[in-house]
């Protein structure tokens, strides 16, 4: 669940205060994420929407029922992980 406007405020000044209590302890992690892990999220969105491409393409190949259920569970995959990307991105 989000922090409302209020919590992210006090939730920034408790960060900056320690930040400036004791940098070295901040330094380690507290104060953020590192990039590396704030990339996590979206190259797991990346790597579903392409496997979701997969999925269409196959069901589009196979031409049966079952590959146009399957071409149907790829869009919607891509079209979630897209959305988990977006979402993902406007949080930072």
């Amino acid at each position: 669940m989000p922090l409302s406007d209020r919590e992210q405020r006090l939730f920034e000044e408790i960060e900056q205060a320690l930040i400036a209590d004791d940098p070295r302890f901040a330094s380690t992690g507290c104060g953020g994420r590192s990039k590396a892990l704030s990339r996590i999220p979206v190259a797991l969105s990346v790597i579903a929407a392409l496997i979701g491409l997969g999925c269409v393409v196959f069901g589009l190949i196979t031409g049966t029922v079952l590959g146009a259920s399957i071409a149907t569970a790829g869009f919607v995959l891509i079209v979630a992980s897209c959305w988990a990307a977006i979402v993902t991105r406007r949080r930072r």
